[in-house]
């Protein structure tokens, strides 16, 4: 600058920030990313199953602060490696796959268990390796199966699971006895008069006695109960928990006092309609099934041959 004040040369100190915004942002957006995420994000330790850290949902979902999620391991909210896989064998295959896509379940805090898919890598980290995982819960989506699977597998009449949906609602029973080491009990039903009530009054009135009948067994079962219609005047109850020949019969005999109402049906007739059961009593561990219904089923032949609505018991072998 000249005595003047004319300004004859400038000196400037470009800097490039691009670079250091560039990287802020970065950071902002992985951190935004992880926080806000509709999925829950774990990093894992190899070796033990530890799980090292996880986003705000993958402690929230399942019910723990982030201090206590983190004491535990994968095993203790993954119930699928105490009962078929080591945490070993996982760690093996991801070593060879390097990445998996999963669907089970989490165990919550409170014990219930919720269904979830897992997106599951082996990632590499200053020299260290890990397993990260991102969950998402699954839960709305495999109501949505069931409620579809179920309607596509209901008997059109009563609304009770016919026999492909009956098969499936088995298995699962029996697998929770099992683990309970719960017996369980098979039931099958027959209307006795029923041939009778469709000649004298026709088919639109017998159906309404079955739709009636088939409301009556579910009013009285519980909820961990299955009752399926088996087609015709044929039903089946399966009932868990039940744990000797003395308590099915009691049930039975329970069920035959709360059918024995007459139903009142549009014709404004009172029908009656008598019930025969059939019972038999399994063990959870070694049932077969369609051995058990066929039993059941002889056992309600033998009920039959009494007067009136009855029951009658074989011991399953």
């Amino acid at each position: 600058m000249t005595a003047d004040g004319t300004i004859t040369r400038l000196v400037s100190q470009i800097i490039d920030l691009s670079g250091l915004r560039q990287s802020q942002a970065a950071e902002l957006l992985l951190d935004q990313l992880v926080r806000k995420s509709h999925d829950a994000i774990y990093v894992v330790d190899i070796e033990f199953g530890q799980i090292l850290n996880c986003n705000e949902l993958g402690y929230q979902r399942l019910g723990y602060t982030k201090e206590e999620l983190l004491r535990l391991t994968v095993p203790d909210i993954n119930p699928l490696f105490n009962r078929d896989v080591t945490w070993k064998d996982h760690v093996d295959k991801m070593k060879q796959v390097q990445n998996k896509f999963v669907e089970a379940t989490h165990k919550r805090k409170d014990g219930v268990e919720i269904p979830i898919e897992a997106n599951i890598s082996m990632v590499e980290f200053n020299g260290e390796h890990y397993l990260l995982a991102i969950v998402r819960d699954i839960s709305e989506r495999k109501a949505r199966e069931q409620r579809t699977i179920e309607k596509q597998n209901l008997d059109p009449l009563t609304g009770l699971p016919n026999r492909r949906l009956l098969d499936v609602k088995l298995r699962e029973l029996i697998c929770h006895c099992w683990d309970r080491s719960e017996k369980i009990a098979f039931m099958f039903l027959d209307i006795d008069n029923f041939k009778t009530i469709n000649d004298n009054h026709g088919h639109v009135i017998g159906d309404e006695i079955l739709v009636a009948v088939s409301e009556r067994l579910q009013d009285f079962t519980r909820q961990s109960d299955i009752v399926s219609r088996l087609g015709g005047d044929e039903f089946l109850v399966v009932l868990p928990g039940l744990n000797s020949r003395e308590h099915v019969l009691s049930i039975a005999e329970h069920l035959l006092q709360v059918s024995s109402h007459p139903i009142k049906v549009s014709s404004g007739d009172k029908l009656k309609a008598e019930l025969s059961v059939g019972t038999t009593l399994c063990l959870s561990g070694n049932v077969d099934v369609q051995h058990a219904i066929y039993i059941a089923d002889k056992a309600m032949y033998e009920a039959k041959k009494a007067q009136g609505a009855s029951s009658y018991f074989i011991d399953y072998q």
